[in-house]
């Protein structure tokens, strides 16, 4: 109880110490005023990478509204390396305090903002952890936008924004972040795709990393990433339904080529499917390097997946993707603007996770394992024949 009360007074003290810095250093601009003609404009995001994927069309709505501008997206370092290739960024700038500890680092990114002189930031969905987020107003970047998210009332680092925007937790994050430039302009402001461009060197390390499996050769290939992060496991399918999809599968085609795709936090299931697969036309990579790993999402015939990165790297590529959705919300975090079939299990409640304050996974059922083989099964044929 005591700890809980030091904790609000604590972050109360720095809410308002922050406040009292601004209003020292800063003249906030009138909130009516819009963005014209800005000279450099920020973007932040630092979150999961597939949150930084879909900030990519606010990043190309600046462009096109602001052609001459400088448009910097500061991100995690991870995000960074994958977005690296993006046409409408003036600079992708690797955040280096993420997971750094002491505050080196973090104040080294306060003091670049300040040199930068922004005109204007949008810090997109989810990156709202209050040690980020509290670097844009000591930074002195007078027009600041942010969504107005529900925050308990001692903890509002929202007041220290010159632009709170209402966020609807129905509707998409990438609509949602666009709404943040909706706030600062009277110009249309319109919802494209995802985007990203991988560079050659990461296509022919997808190549070669396929040829080592012996997947590159003809027919077709569907690959399955079947983890998550293990923050989010309540968010996977079964790996004995993904098992039971794979057998089926290759019962049903003579040339089709399966591979199962893990990344660096998902050994365990590496070694769970290449003890489980002995079928010669199925492999297993795993640890893969991320832009090799993107390389070959964008190399498949169809893509199964979790809501997890896979999933919007995917949708940026505009190829067929099937989505496995339960416990989170795919009108928010779905696929976008692209060809793909999101599946969800019969539950009597889904939880939504909610920002900022989601429910614990513990209190709810599983629901993932409520999604039967049989539907997803028919999701992917449907995409075999069409590609056949």
């Amino acid at each position: 109880m005591l700890l809980n009360k030091l904790r609000v007074l604590r972050r109360r003290s720095q809410i308002a110490a922050v406040r009292l810095w601004q209003h020292a250093a800063v003249r906030q601009r009138s909130l009516a005023v819009p963005l014209e003609n800005p000279r450099a404009l920020l973007v932040q995001n630092i979150s999961g990478i597939g949150n930084a994927l879909m900030a990519t069309p606010l990043l190309a709505e600046l462009r096109r509204l602001y052609p001459e501008a400088q448009i910097d997206f500061l991100t995690t370092p991870a995000a960074a390396a994958l977005l690296a290739g993006n046409p409408h960024a003036s600079r992708i700038i690797p955040d280096a305090s993420v997971g750094k500890k002491g505050r080196r680092e973090w104040w080294r990114v306060v003091r670049f903002l300040r040199e930068a002189r922004y005109d204007a930031t949008f810090v997109t969905l989810t990156a709202i952890d209050f040690e980020y987020v509290v670097r844009v107003p000591l930074a002195a970047i007078r027009t600041a936008a942010i969504h107005q998210y529900e925050l308990h009332a001692y903890n509002d680092f929202t007041c220290l924004f010159s632009h709170r925007v209402p966020f609807d937790q129905t509707r998409h994050d990438v609509e949602s972040n666009l709404d943040l430039l909706r706030a600062l302009t009277t110009e249309t402001v319109q919802a494209g795709r995802l985007v990203l461009t991988l560079p050659q060197e990461a296509l022919k390390a997808a190549r070669d990393a396929l040829g080592a499996t012996g997947m590159s050769g003809a027919g077709q290939a569907v690959v399955f990433c079947p983890g998550s992060t293990a923050r989010w496991s309540h968010k996977r399918w079964p790996r004995e339904s993904y098992l039971q999809l794979i057998g089926n599968l290759l019962a049903n085609h003579i040339n089709l080529h399966i591979l199962v795709l893990c990344g660096p936090d998902e050994m365990d299931d590496a070694e769970y499917f290449k003890a489980e697969l002995r079928d010669r036309r199925a492999a297993v990579l795993s640890g893969l390097p991320l832009l090799t790993y993107a390389g070959i999402l964008d190399s498949a015939t169809v893509v199964v997946s979790g809501d997890s990165l896979p999933v919007h790297v995917r949708a940026a590529f505009q190829k067929p993707l099937v989505a496995l959705f339960g416990p989170t919300d795919p009108r928010r975090t779905g696929p976008w603007q692209c060809l793909s079939t999101v599946l969800t299990p019969k539950c009597d409640y889904i939880p939504y996770y909610r920002v900022p304050y989601p429910p614990d996974p513990a209190t709810f059922p599983p629901c993932m394992p409520l999604l039967p083989v049989e539907e997803v099964e028919a999701a992917v044929e449907g995409y075999l024949a069409q590609r056949s």
